[in-house]
C-alpha cells in the first residue's frame, strides 16, 4: 500500500509546502504564470512532459522512497550518537569568523581546485559591488600554492573585505573520485552548522562560483523575515532538484539552529556511517527532506523564497547574484565575460550601484 501511494503521488501535481510565499516567482521565469495559468501549472509546463514522462516519474518516486527509507534507518540505528561523537570527522584548522556581530557573515566552502579557479573572481566581485562584507572560507585539503599564498594577496587586494579561513585535511586514498565529490558538496553543511554555532550570527551561504553584482544589504533585509531563505522549485518532478542550495540565507534563530543541526547530523551519518555509498545531490536531498519535516509544523520553520531578482543562473542584468549552475556557466558568454574581467590581477575598485535597488 505504501509503494502504491508513492506511485500515485508521482502522477499527481506536486503541492508546495504551505506557508508564506510558497511559489513567489522563484520557480518559473518572469513571464511564466501570467494570464490564466497558475504558478504550479506554469512550473509543470516549464519542466515538460517528455523528459519527465510517467515512467520517469515513477522511477524518481521509487528512488526518493528508497533514499528516505535509508535515511530513516540510519537515524534509527545511530539515534544515540550525537554529531560531536561521530568518528572520522576531520578536525577544523585555521581561524574562526568574528562572533556575535550584527552584520551577517558570508560562508563559502569548497576544495582547493575550486578555490583557485573561482574564489578570486568572487572576492573581487564582492569588493567591487558590496564593499565591507565579511567572508569566511572553509577549504578541503588546501595547498600552499593554490590557497594559502593566494589568500594573502586577495586580502591585500580586496581591502574592503574582512576574510577569514579555516580548513580540513581529508584522506581520500581509499575512496572513489565520486565519494570525494559528494563529500565536498555535502560536508560543507556540517561545517556550516559548526560555523553557525561559533559565529552566533546570520549567515549567507554562497557557492564559490557565484558572482556578486549588487550590495548584499538587500539579502540582509530579506533574511530578517524568515529563518531560512533559498531558491525553490517545489513543482519540479525530480525531488533532488526542488531546492537550489547554492545560495541560502540563514537567520540566527533557534529554529534555524535545530534545522542545521539535524541536516549536519544526517549528512555525517550518510558520509561516514552508511554502508550504501552516498550519491550526488545528497546535500539538496537532506536539506529538502528536513525542511519538509519542519515546515509542515505550524510556526516551526519560517521560510521565504528567493526569486530570480536575487539569485539567477540565466545571468540577467537585473540580478544581484549570478550562480555558476552546471554547464550553463561554461556556455554563457555573459558569465564568462564577467569572470574574465574579475580574474584579472588588477585591483578592483569598490563600486556603489545606487541604481540597483532590490525589493
Amino acid at each position: 500500500m505504501f509503494r502504491f501511494q508513492q506511485v500515485m503521488r508521482a502522477r499527481k501535481k506536486i503541492t508546495p509546502p504551505s506557508g508564506p510565499g510558497n511559489l513567489e516567482g522563484s520557480q518559473v521565469p518572469h513571464n511564466a504564470g501570467r494570464g490564466k495559468r497558475s504558478g504550479a501549472a506554469s512550473g509543470l509546463r516549464l519542466f515538460g512532459t517528455r523528459k519527465y514522462g510517467l515512467r520517469k516519474r515513477l522511477a524518481l518516486a521509487f528512488d526518493q522512497m528508497m533514499f528516505e527509507w535509508r535515511d530513516r534507518r540510519l537515524a534509527q540505528t545511530f539515534a544515540a550518537l550525537p554529531l560531536e561523537e561521530i568518528e572520522r570527522i576531520p578536525k577544523i584548522n585555521g581561524e574562526m569568523p568574528r562572533c556575535q556581530v550584527t552584520e551577517p557573515l558570508v560562508f563559502v566552502a569548497c576544495d582547493t581546485v575550486y578555490f583557485a579557479n573561482y574564489a578570486p573572481p568572487l572576492l573581487r566581485s564582492m569588493n567591487r559591488y558590496s564593499p565591507g562584507a565579511e567572508v569566511h572560507f572553509h577549504i578541503f585539503n588546501p595547498t600552499l600554492r593554490e590557497v594559502f599564498e593566494p589568500i594573502k594577496r586577495l586580502r591585500q587586494e580586496c581591502g574592503t573585505l574582512r576574510i577569514s579561513l579555516s580548513w580540513e585535511n581529508v584522506d581520500f586514498s581509499a575512496s572513489t573520485e565520486e565519494y570525494a565529490r559528494v563529500y565536498y558538496s555535502s560536508m560543507r553543511f556540517v561545517r556550516l552548522y559548526q560555523i553557525f554555532v561559533e559565529a552566533n550570527r546570520d549567515i549567507l551561504l554562497l557557492d564559490v562560483d557565484s558572482l556578486v553584482r549588487a550590495r548584499l544589504e538587500t539579502f540582509w533585509t530579506r533574511m530578517r523575515d524568515a529563518d531560512v531563505t533559498f531558491r525553490s522549485r517545489f513543482s519540479h518532478p525530480d525531488p533532488k532538484r526542488r531546492m537550489l542550495a547554492g545560495v541560502m540565507g540563514l537567520r540566527n534563530s533557534n529554529a534555524t539552529m535545530a534545522y542545521l543541526r539535524s541536516v549536519a547530523w544526517r549528512t555525517a551519518l550518510h558520509l561516514l556511517k552508511a554502508t550504501h555509498p552516498p550519491q550526488w545531490y545528497l546535500d539538496q536531498r537532506l536539506l529538502m527532506l528536513e525542511f519538509n519535516r519542519r515546515h509542515a509544523i505550524p510556526n516551526e520553520l519560517k521560510y521565504e523564497p528567493l526569486s530570480a531578482t536575487y539569485i539567477d543562473w540565466h545571468y540577467r542584468d537585473s540580478s544581484a547574484i549570478w550562480v555558476g549552475k552546471g554547464n550553463r556557466k561554461q556556455s554563457s558568454q555573459k558569465y564568462q565575460s564577467l569572470m574574465r574581467r574579475l580574474s584579472a590581477t588588477a585591483p578592483s575598485q569598490p563600486e556603489h550601484r545606487s541604481s540597483k535597488k532590490l525589493p
